[in-house]
């Protein structure tokens, strides 16, 4: 298991590999108490549905000097997927994301756009339960 730190082109690079795949994106960090707790659910999600096309990727918005911890975390939660860790301002990663905080999850059609971003703000706001049921329409949807 590896959590690779990335700049913002680094990971849209990494993204792009999977068209033609359904991808859930992940953000959370290890100061986040609900990111952590909710975790499994990504985990849960790739073992389900992987193999109908689910990618699912785990995106850390720790700081660098966190990765350690951030690796352990994932190491505990067997997260056996592509796990980054953004090296970039966050004003650089919220412009692009369309979002300030974690917990949030983005869901990827298989053409590569992004379908829907879950995530909470002054007007926004989610549960960890309805990121699965959105991913299994689209899953199916887009067969």
């Amino acid at each position: 298991m590896t959590l690779e730190v990335v700049k913002l082109s680094d990971f849209e690079k990494a993204l792009a590999k999977h068209k033609g795949k359904v991808v859930v994106v992940d953000f959370w960090a290890t100061f986040c108490v609900p990111c952590r707790k909710e975790f499994h659910r990504l985990v849960e999600m790739q073992q389900m549905y992987g193999n109908e096309g689910l990618v699912c990727i785990s995106m850390s918005v720790d700081s660098p000097d966190d990765k350690d911890a951030a690796l352990d975390f994932l190491k505990k939660q067997k997260a056996e997927f592509e796990n980054f860790l953004i090296n970039e301002k966050p004003r650089t990663w919220a412009d692009r994301w369309g979002f300030n905080n974690v917990p949030a999850a983005q869901v990827y059609g298989r053409d590569g756009k992004i379908v829907k971003t879950f995530f909470h703000d002054t007007q926004n706001s989610f549960e960890p339960t309805e990121v699965e049921p959105f991913v299994v329409k689209v899953l199916r949807d887009q067969k």
